[in-house]
């Protein structure tokens, strides 16, 4: 049910992971999944420390912008009022409270023209919250979230992997990525060919090389 909010039922199956397993699994070295998640998750958890200061900063800014009499200022107050300190990343009762309060902050806007300092300044701020500062921090929050529907769709995806490369190996069948990894194993992993095709050969000319994908230029 998860997944379907994404793709519909006939697009999934090769969308997610029969274009995965064509793509990225191979008979000789097939993706670790597991250390995929690790690095993304790794990555997540900085980006949710960077996004969260960035957000911080911006409300502080905001609430010191907001003690005038117009009526943007007394919106702007209100939203920020009852919006707590933005949790820890683990916290995720507290981080999906926090987001729905942040909503409404994000939905305020100043129209039209302005000329006040003040108000020149807090429409640039709520402008770059709404655009840039408050949608980074929300999609980190959102894979915090959603992370055991992450964890269930890598674990689904080694599973079909073990499966497609299984098919392969007992059916002798290869598909291009195949080739290409088998190559590139073979010469990483005997030194002995690497030289004798290193000898054997004094230049290779690459026509349109920015075409080239990263195994292929790893291969040459």
């Amino acid at each position: 049910r998860q997944l379907m909010k994404r793709y519909s039922l006939a697009e999934l199956p090769s969308r997610l992971f029969a274009d995965t397993a064509m793509r990225y699994s191979t008979v000789s070295s097939p993706p670790d999944f597991s250390r995929w998640k690790a690095i993304q998750e790794t990555e997540i958890s900085a980006r949710f420390d960077e996004t969260s200061r960035a957000l911080a900063a911006s409300m502080e800014r905001l609430r010191a912008l907001a003690g005038g009499d117009s009526k943007a200022a007394k919106d702007i107050a209100a939203a920020l009022t009852g919006i707590p300190d933005i949790p820890e990343q683990d916290d995720l009762s507290a981080l999906a409270s926090f987001i729905g309060r942040c909503d409404k902050l994000a939905s305020v806007s100043i129209k039209g023209a302005v000329t006040k300092p003040d108000l020149v300044e807090t429409k640039e701020i709520l402008a770059d919250l709404k655009g840039t500062v408050y949608p980074e921090f929300l999609s980190t929050a959102n894979y915090l979230l959603n992370r055991p529907f992450v964890d269930e769709t890598f674990s689904l995806l080694s599973e079909f992997q073990e499966r497609f490369n299984l098919q392969k190996r007992t059916e002798g069948v290869l598909t291009f990525p195949d080739v290409s990894r088998l190559a590139l194993d073979a010469l990483i992993d005997d030194p002995s060919l690497r030289l004798a095709y290193k000898e054997s050969t004094s230049a290779i000319m690459i026509d349109e090389f920015q075409d080239d994908n990263a195994m292929q230029r790893d291969l040459l």
